[in-house]
């Protein structure tokens, strides 16, 4: 019988929304060929899914995946990759003076989660607030693979943060109402009232980078912030 590879976890990582400390190892081989064709297909729904199954088959300990902010996800799966390929991130990044390429080199451990703390209670008259929550792994692909065509993805989210709805006298959980209810509560919003909404998502912690790099054809210095998974690949 032939002897087994790689199949003990070696590091720990500390997720980021919860602060629980997990082990896991490098992916493997196999794992990489799903990952490499995710990449080339273009698709974003296809990649994260890809990195989902990833981290599922990396990480030991028991943990729902599809329960994980999407920061969690970005986060730990560069970890992985980290281990798996190296620390080290080659990018192209054009230059803001002239518009020319140039190869930046990012260590993947200098790369963070920007733990933002937005305010996860959002008042929206004085007697209805909203108790809003990260959206996860399952919300973001739930929102991509939406059925509803009169609905847009920015939309979707805003429907998949709201955890509960509160007035003087009840805590409604988002869980226990019809979708359809809640849409046509979320179309009653004034634009102002959405507006919070779309700014607590716009202001949930992500994984952000500062680059800074001298051009090599203009030499300006150019000073870049990389955000989100797509980012860094």
């Amino acid at each position: 019988m032939l002897p087994k590879l790689n199949d003990t976890p070696k590091y720990q990582l500390t997720i980021p929304s919860s602060g629980k400390k997990v082990k896991y190892r490098p992916y493997l081989v196999k794992e990489e060929k799903v990952l490499l064709t995710a990449i080339e297909m273009g698709d974003f729904n296809t990649m994260i899914n890809a990195i989902a199954d990833t981290i599922k088959a990396c990480v030991q300990e028991d943990i729902k995946v599809e329960d994980l902010a999407t920061f969690d996800i970005e986060y730990m799966f560069l970890k992985i990759r980290g281990k798996s390929v190296g620390e080290n991130i080659n990018i192209i990044s054009r230059c803001k003076h002239c518009g020319g390429e140039n190869n930046v080199t990012i260590n993947i451990d200098d790369i963070n989660v920007e733990d933002t703390k937005p305010e996860k209670k959002i008042q929206l008259t004085d007697e209805v607030s909203l108790q809003v929550k990260y959206p996860s792994y399952s919300d973001i692909i739930a929102s991509m693979n939406s059925d509803d065509e009169n609905l847009n993805f920015a939309f979707e989210m805003s429907l998949n943060v709201i955890d509960s709805i509160q007035t003087e006298n009840e805590n409604i959980k988002v869980s226990d109402v019809e979708r359809s209810e809640l849409k046509d509560f979320v179309d009653s919003m004034s634009s102002a009232q959405y507006a919070k909404i779309t700014n607590f998502i716009s202001e949930m912690p992500s994984l952000k980078h500062r680059v800074n790099f001298k051009c090599s054809s203009c030499e300006t210095d150019n000073d870049i912030v990389l955000e989100g998974i797509n980012d860094f690949f």
